[in-house]
């Protein structure tokens, strides 16, 4: 990619994951990464996050959090979006995270579609951030995080 004036395409893209199970520790739900090459290329296009939507079928308040560059014990298994059409990489591992929170939400049952914009402006090549949840009592539960967002192609 060229650099130069950053123009967004029109259509915007979306991702979900529901995590099954997710305990007392943070555990990833869904994560986004901005590739580091695209089409043989050395990717220096941005992503604009736009909405973010949690959810979760405990009978409890659960913690969702946003976490940037996140860290984990295990490994994070990045698949392409749309390999030939996206810039973004997800991964839906299940896995514990831990790292530079710069959000977090309270939530029993769904949540308001949240601004993520608000939050992250944007995001460069080779940025991560990661949607990780935790039950504040009771049972493992199911939870769900959708991220929806715009790429300058």
């Amino acid at each position: 990619f060229v650099e130069g004036m950053i123009k967004y395409n029109q259509q915007s893209r979306g991702q979900f994951n529901i995590q099954a199970s997710v305990g007392s520790t943070l555990t990833n739900v869904l994560s986004f990464r901005n590739r580091a090459v695209f089409k043989g290329s050395a990717n220096r296009a941005e992503i604009i996050p736009l909405i973010l939507s949690l959810g979760t079928d405990a009978t409890k308040p659960v913690i969702f959090e946003v976490t940037i560059n996140p860290q984990t014990t295990g490994f994070f298994d990045w698949q392409y979006v749309d390999d030939e059409l996206s810039l973004m990489e997800y991964s839906t591992s299940n896995v514990p995270i831990t790292g530079t929170v710069i959000a977090a939400f309270t939530v029993l049952g769904a949540s308001e579609a949240i601004d993520i914009q608000n939050i992250i402006e944007y995001q460069v090549p080779t940025s991560e951030f990661s949607i990780a949840a935790r039950i504040t009592g009771g049972n493992a539960s199911d939870m769900i995080a959708s991220g929806t967002w715009k790429e300058d192609l």
